[in-house]
């Protein structure tokens, strides 16, 4: 009989949808979805491909490993909501608002490109051989930003990925390198979105009786929706395919 339980028990535990909920608080975020070459946009809300590539550092995938397209393919099946807190304060008790900075990055100035251990470094013309000069990128960021976001799917994924942000392998950002969380992502796991969400709220504001005005950004398939390339296949071979975003403020 206990052999028969255990068995139900990972049955449902694999079978069952739940969502997990996490917080993003951080002095920067960025978020590219169509950033190309010298110019590194954000979008005004996480991507699908930066939460799932720090879920994936958090797991411990490594870009060069042969399964990793198997992995990062199963991280993929989970759909992706987002929540931007409008209606809450920040730290310093304001109102929240959140604005962009524009940063100015140079690469590959001053390598000498006849030491090996340097030349590596200096970026590649499209015709090859090294560019003569550093490159210059324009790289946006959203300042103060915070963000609740929400992955729905198979219970059992979530669960270790739940674990794997308690207890990350390696660093997690949110976006880029530099853009480190400023309080803890607080993963929460509940039977729906809505519950998820709840959930978090509470243990982030465990005085507050209503939950704050949020601006949604959900992955449905259906109504008026935008396509964002930003769905991984694989990190390691940079491929991405595209799903569909509806803007939306409410919680399912």
């Amino acid at each position: 009989m206990s052999l028969w339980i255990s068995f139900v028990k990972g049955w449902l535990l694999m079978s069952v949808n739940s969502t997990l909920a996490i917080y993003l608080d951080a002095p920067l975020q960025s978020w590219g979805v169509a950033s190309q070459f010298q110019f590194r946009d954000t979008e005004a809300h996480p991507s699908k491909s930066g939460i799932l590539g720090m879920v994936a550092a958090a797991m411990g995938i490594d870009k060069d490993a042969s399964d990793e397209e198997a992995r990062v393919l199963e991280l993929s099946t989970l759909t992706l909501s987002t929540f931007k807190l409008t209606g809450t304060e920040n730290k310093l008790g304001r109102p929240a608002r959140i604005t962009r900075l524009l940063d100015f990055h140079t690469i590959g100035g001053g390598y000498d490109k006849k030491n090996p251990l340097e030349s590596s470094h200096i970026p590649q013309k499209a015709s090859g051989g090294a560019y003569p000069h550093a490159v210059i990128t324009r790289r946006t960021y959203l300042n103060d930003a915070r963000f609740i976001a929400a992955l729905s799917g198979e219970l059992s994924l979530l669960a270790r990925i739940q674990a794997a942000l308690t207890d990350p392998v390696w660093g997690i950002w949110l976006g880029r390198k530099c853009c480190l969380p400023s309080a803890p992502l607080l993963p929460t796991i509940a039977d729906t979105e809505l519950a998820a969400v709840t959930q978090l709220f509470e243990r982030l504001y465990p005085d507050s009786d209503t939950l704050p005005e949020f601006e949604g950004y959900l992955e449905k398939n259906d109504g008026d929706v935008t396509y964002w390339n930003d769905e991984p296949v694989s990190y390691g071979q940079r491929r991405f395919r595209s799903r569909a975003v509806q803007r939306d403020g409410n919680l399912t």
